[in-house]
Parts: C-alpha cells; sequence; structure tokens
C-alpha cells in the first residue's frame, strides 16, 4: 500500500495549523521548543544516547521497587506497546529502535500540549492566532519530518540502516488477515529536516522561542519592602485579558 506523503505532509500541517489558530502563539512556541530539543538529539546522537541511558537509570531505579507480581504484566505491556527491550530482567529503551523514538516524540508532543493548556485559559486575540497558525502549521511540519528521520534512521545513534517501509503488525476482529501490512511512502522530498544548516536554524529558532515564552510569563515584580518575588502569571502578549470582575 502506498501513501501520497506530500498529502500527508498538508494534512498534517493543516491539522496542526487548525489546532494552533485556537491555541495561540505562546502555548505553540512550547511545542517548537521541545521539537527543537529532537532535532538537536538528531544533530548530536551521543547526546541522544547519554538520554536514553539516563531514562533507563531510572527505570532501573523505579523496577527495583516494583511488585514481582506485576513486572510481568509491565514488561510484556512496555516492549509490545513502547518499544522497550525486556531482553534483561529490566526493561530497557534502545536507543536504535526508530520506534521508541516515534513514542518519545509523541510523549513530548502530549506533554507540550498539556503544558500548554494548564498554563492559562486565555484566548488569543486575532494577531495571536494568526502567529499560532503560522507556528502550529510549523510544528506540523517539524513532527512529520521527526517521524520521517526516525523511521530512516540515519541520524539515531548507531545509525540504524536506512529503511523506506513502514512495517505493522496486527491482528483483525472480522476473521483471518494477513500478518503483516506493508506501507510505502511515495513523493518524499529529497531535501530533509537534517540537511545543510535547517536543524540548526530549527535549533535556534527554539531557543529564541524558549526566551520569548519565559520572558513573556514570568517577571520579577518588588514589592514594597524593597524584596523581589517572582511572578510566572504574567499574560503574554497577544492574548486576551478577562474581564474585569464586577463589584456588587
Amino acid at each position: 500500500m502506498a501513501i501520497n506523503w506530500a498529502l500527508v505532509t498538508c494534512l498534517v500541517i493543516g491539522f496542526f495549523a487548525w489546532s494552533g489558530l485556537a491555541r495561540g502563539w505562546w502555548k505553540e512556541a512550547i511545542t517548537t521548543v521541545f521539537l527543537a530539543i529532537l532535532v538537536f538529539l538528531l544533530q548530536q546522537p551521543n547526546w541522544a544516547l547519554g538520554l536514553i541511558d539516563g531514562l533507563n537509570s531510572l527505570i532501573s531505579t523505579i523496577w527495583e521497587i516494583i511488585p514481582a507480581s506485576l513486572q510481568t504484566l509491565i514488561s510484556d505491556t512496555l516492549e509490545t506497546f513502547l518499544g522497550i527491550s525486556a531482553a534483561s530482567s529490566t526493561p530497557q529503551i534502545s536507543a536504535t529502535d526508530p520506534g521508541a523514538w516515534v513514542i518519545i516524540l509523541i510523549v513530548v508532543v502530549a506533554a507540550s500540549t498539556l503544558i500548554g493548556r494548564y498554563s492559562f485559559n486565555n484566548k488569543p486575540t486575532a494577531l495571536g492566532a494568526f502567529f499560532g497558525a503560522l507556528m502550529g502549521g510549523l510544528n506540523g511540519f517539524l513532527v512529520l519530518n521527526l517521524v520521517r528521520e526516525y523511521l530512516d534512521g540515519r541520524a539515531l545513534p548507531g545509525q540504524t540502516p536506512l529503511t523506506n517501509e513502514i512495517t505493522m503488525v496486527g491482528a483483525s476482529a472480522f476473521g483471518p488477515a494477513s500478518s503483516t501490512i506493508t506501507l510505502q511512502a511515495t513523493n518524499l522530498p529529497s531535501v530533509t529536516l537534517l540537511d545543510s544548516a535547517i536543524p540548526w536554524l530549527v535549533i535556534g529558532g527554539g531557543v529564541l522561542l524558549a526566551i520569548a515564552a519565559f520572558t513573556t510569563r514570568v517577571v520579577i515584580e518588588k514589592n514594597k519592602e524593597g524584596g523581589a518575588r517572582i511572578n510566572s502569571k504574567k499574560l503574554p502578549p497577544f492574548y486576551s485579558a478577562p474581564p474585569p470582575s464586577q463589584k456588587t
């Protein structure tokens, strides 16, 4: 089965842009910062390997306090759905497994979305929604290209051999079916996320957005006694302030 990559790109970018229209620029900037970190890890495989080693150490620590009766169930679930190896007594993430990185990408996008959602409930202004749509489209582009790079595997630690097919193994509730479904992407662009200076532009943009998101949300205020306190509830620009409360 062939998938038109150009069509998928348009759909994904359109979906993220529509989401950004409602979320505004600041919340989309949080997602962009997280995605820029993942791009940086592709550029620096040693850093990516160090991150996975740290996660594996954390998993080992948590695994030691889990009751033995639950370890088998958890181990099988992690290996099936998250690509975490259970070859040893403690589940471990494989830094060379494309599927594990796709799961990490999903977790990162979900986490950044929750951070934006629970930061504040103010609606963006028209200009804020416009910027949010632009940044949402950019995030969709980054997500899709990160998926491509992960499945390709050339930039992962250990340089997984190139692949141009996605194989999904599953079953059907409607009777016997083929044990594998092969999906092949077509119309892939020749320019990728890791070509030339593109990744460093994304990384640099992520740093600038991180600074902008922080400085427009956090402010140091002075009180009457001459002291200072950090106010992390400042409303970023291009978001509508809530109406003043009516005194009765």
